[in-house]
């Protein structure tokens, strides 16, 4: 029987479905292969004949412990990997419920010296083992794949909305990669290389333009990730987290490494901040064979069996209120954490004045340029040395204007004034108008509320000027007021 007492750091947690024709001794095999061709571990040879518990030394630094049991109703075939290192043990947990064809995995750390650093994140090579193998089942709403998932249809709407509201059946958690219309980079991460990152941790979904984000945002009362943001979404709830591109840029170009370990840990975030209570972990078996051992084993009277069964009841009601806390924690969890988003700043010394904006932006930092716009004009207003001046005067030196805004204004302007049709269409739709050709051409910059018709006459250059001082006073937030 296994007795330890431990206090790990789980770093890592992932649930995966097997296909039905998946047994315990399928998976063994794979457990296996990946322990004995690991080049990590110097293992010659792993024999077990499925009858009894395993607990050998299988090198050096490395231990395998097996159980294969029945628990209450389910029958349970668990192993844990433990790594010596020098300053730390690293354990992996496997544990496949035949009755589900469920397959958990967990890697925690026990640190033999005390550190403020967390330990390096490692996704265990056992799950590209099983994708490998073709042992990894379909399920849900979407795939579980290595690969990532191009959205396309009013269907993926729908879909993605139910994700963003809590209301979703995907299995895994959801990294979703918006659309990016305003750089050359459309989206922050490579999606190939993020998907196979993440393969067997979370699906990664593409979002395909930016009218699928206003679709989007409809359905999901605002709780979608645009305009190249990265959102992380946990299934069955309205967790997610936001991760900006701006933080990670550098020289116009975006540090794709450090952006695309930001993805990984908040999706492992979100995995460690949701685990299910229920689930068979190792220790939870280990407990749960220990007690029924002793039932088998132990000579007791009748009184006695009703003393132990009393206990047990006492313990289980326990155990279900802990459950209900958990839960109850977990949404609080989830709140803080959206608020905390809200308070992210690199200096810790900084105020962070956080604004409240239900629209979406027509380009990147539309509503920040705005903002600084209205505090230089008011500024402008106010008596040096008053508190009032000082405060937008303290705002105005931190924070610089983006002026993306200014770019896209002088590129309709040149736009406007092009004499091919054909090309002063195209211009206009790189700069973010939807064309309507026709007699007169209609362009709509992202909003039917903001539409202009256009003369097709080369030389009509008034009927040009005309619109672009009509397109400056409804969309330039740059101006004077």
């Amino acid at each position: 029987m296994f007795t330890e007492e431990e206090n790990d750091l789980i770093v890592f947690t992932t649930k995966l479905p097997l296909k039905k024709d998946i047994d315990y001794r399928t998976v063994f095999d794979v457990i296996k292969k990946w322990l004995m061709e690991s080049p990590h571990y110097d293992i010659k040879e792993i024999k077990y004949d499925f009858e009894e518990e395993l607990d050998i030394s299988t090198s050096s630094n490395t231990a395998l412990k097996i159980l294969n049991t029945s628990v209450k109703e389910d029958k349970v075939f668990a192993v844990r990997f433990e790594n010596y290192e020098e300053k730390a043990i690293w354990r992996t947990d496997c544990v496949f419920i035949e009755k589900t064809h469920e397959f958990l995995i967990q890697l925690s750390c026990e640190s033999k010296s005390y550190t403020t650093k967390l330990p390096k994140l490692h996704k265990p090579h056992i799950i590209k083992l099983l994708f490998e193998q073709n042992m990894v089942a379909e399920t849900g709403i979407y795939p579980i794949t290595d690969k990532p998932i191009l959205l396309a249809d009013e269907n993926d709407i729908e879909k993605c909305a139910k994700i963003m509201l809590g209301e979703s059946s995907t299995y895994l958690p959801v990294v979703y990669l918006s659309y990016n219309s305003f750089c050359s980079f459309n989206y922050a991460v490579d999606p190939e290389a993020i998907a196979i990152k993440l393969a067997g941790v979370a699906h990664v979904l593409v979002e395909p333009d930016i009218e699928f984000s206003k679709k989007v945002k409809q359905l999901s009362d605002g709780n979608n990730a645009y305009n190249g943001f990265i959102g992380v979404y946990f299934p069955g709830t309205k967790y997610r987290d936001y991760i900006s591109y701006n933080e990670y840029l550098k020289d116009g170009f975006i540090d794709k490494k450090t952006i695309g370990d930001a993805v990984r840990y908040a999706v492992q975030q979100a995995a460690l901040n949701h685990c299910n209570v229920d689930d068979w972990s190792w220790d939870k078996i280990v407990l749960e064979n220990a007690k029924q051992r002793f039932l088998q084993q132990a000579n007791v009277t009748s009184d006695t069996q009703r003393e132990f069964d009393d206990y047990v009841a006492a313990f289980d009601v326990e155990n279900e209120r802990l459950k209900e806390k958990i839960e109850s924690l977990t949404k609080q969890l989830d709140s803080k954490t959206a608020q905390l988003e809200s308070y992210r700043t690199k200096d810790n010394q900084d105020v962070k004045i956080r604004l409240q904006c239900g629209i979406q932006e027509f380009y990147a930092d539309e509503c920040y340029d705005f903002v600084l716009n209205v505090l230089s004009q008011a500024k402008a207003r106010l008596v040096a040395g008053t508190r009032s001046y000082e405060i937008i005067d303290n705002i105005l030196c931190a924070n610089n204007p983006c002026n993306h805004g200014k770019e896209i204004f002088r590129n309709i302007e040149q736009a406007l004034r092009e004499k091919s049709l054909t090309r002063r269409r195209k211009l206009l739709e790189d700069c973010g108008f939807k064309v309507e050709v026709g007699p007169h051409d209609k362009i709509t910059f992202h909003d039917n509320k903001y539409m202009f018709t256009l003369s097709n006459s080369p030389s009509d250059y008034r009927n040009a000027d005309n619109i672009y001082k009509e397109i400056m006073n409804l969309l330039d937030i740059y101006r004077k007021f």
